[in-house]
């Protein structure tokens, strides 16, 4: 268990937000970086397209994009990423459990921490294979970023579906804050049911004439579909400081 004193912190609420916005602002940068630098361009026939929403592995495989987001993932699952877990432990067993419920807490947790871990470990090894430098080859790197891609979305669906679950059976012991994260968590897996079947990324993309060119629109639909999931796991996991905000308050009020 965390001390009182670090969960009364004025800082602790801030902390899953705090993660996610670092991450994003991540992701943004090496996208503008890319795109500025024209690694987002294809060419046929003569002819130069521009893809300006690609999948975010593309946007990190060569320096300086390699370097920002794979030393700036590991540090901000060091600093941020690995505390949020420990904060969200405080959360989910704030409450007495019996064994049938304990087992999905512990999953749940469980999920967090292998999830972010296999973000680290794809944020380490680019899609082409390589760590930093495409000098430094890794074998079969492309398969094993992959499969951690495939594992981190994969245990963030699961512990979305099963923290939705968990707070919706304490619905009567929520404060007006929890139950607001609540219907903000399950909007949120709303969102992502949308984003993973295609229907927003569709819509988005008809409203949007530059992203259908013939020549890129494939790229745009995949690269829009995944950072419209991943803006929803951010939004889902930055919810967490509404929960950590009430436990807080709590706290502070039982001394």
């Amino acid at each position: 268990m965390l001390p009182h004193r670090v969960l009364r912190s004025r800082w602790a609420p801030w902390w899953p937000a705090l993660s996610v916005s670092i991450l994003a602002l991540l992701i943004l940068l090496c996208h503008v970086t890319a795109l500025l630098s024209g690694k987002c361009d294809r060419e046929q026939d003569g002819r130069v397209e521009r893809a300006y929403i690609t999948e975010i592995s593309l946007t990190t495989e060569t320096p300086p994009e390699s370097y920002i987001w794979t030393l700036g993932v590991i540090l901000t699952w060091i600093l941020f990423l690995g505390p949020v877990a420990g904060l969200l432990h405080e959360v989910l067993w704030e409450y007495p459990l019996g064994y049938v419920l304990a087992l999905p807490v512990l999953l749940a947790e469980a999920l967090l921490v292998f999830g972010t871990l296999c973000l680290m470990g794809l944020a380490t090894i680019t899609n082409q294979g390589t760590f930093l430098e495409m000098e430094n080859q890794i074998e079969d790197g492309h398969a094993i970023h992959q499969q951690l891609a495939n594992a981190f979305f994969l245990c963030c669906y699961m512990h979305g579906a099963l923290v939705v679950f968990l707070q919706g059976m304490r619905w009567k012991r929520h404060s007006l804050l929890e139950r607001r994260s609540l219907v903000f968590k399950a909007s949120t897996l709303i969102f992502l049911a949308l984003s993973v079947t295609g229907v927003l990324p569709w819509l988005v993309m008809e409203l949007i004439p530059a992203l259908r060119t013939p020549m890129v629109r494939e790229l745009n639909r995949r690269g829009l579909t995944q950072r419209l999931v991943v803006l929803g796991i951010m939004a889902f996991v930055g919810s967490y400081s509404m929960e950590l905000l009430a436990l807080r308050r709590r706290l502070t009020c039982t001394g």
